[in-house]
């Protein structure tokens, strides 16, 4: 286990809590690929609209719900008193 940089604890009441400060680390897990089963090359997630089927960019992407006007899932946070 890693030294502490700062020890101390907190107090609530009668009950004192022991509390330890330590550096953030990497994560030693390691990490898995999703791969093609024909082939074993690797998957990759993409932005694709559903109707075209072309990849779409994140500027051009809309909060859901302002698509279709009917529907308004985000509410407009001006008009709430």
């Amino acid at each position: 286990m890693a030294r502490a940089l700062w020890k101390g604890s907190i107090a609530f009441g009668l009950v004192n809590v022991p509390v330890e400060l330590h550096t953030a680390v990497r994560d030693p897990r390691p990490r898995f690929r999703l791969l093609h089963a024909d082939d074993k090359s690797p998957v990759r997630f993409e932005r694709v609209c559903t109707r075209e089927g072309k990849p779409v960019a994140w500027e051009d992407l809309a909060p859901r719900g302002t698509a279709d006007a009917d529907i308004d899932a985000i509410p407009d946070l001006h008009r709430i008193p």
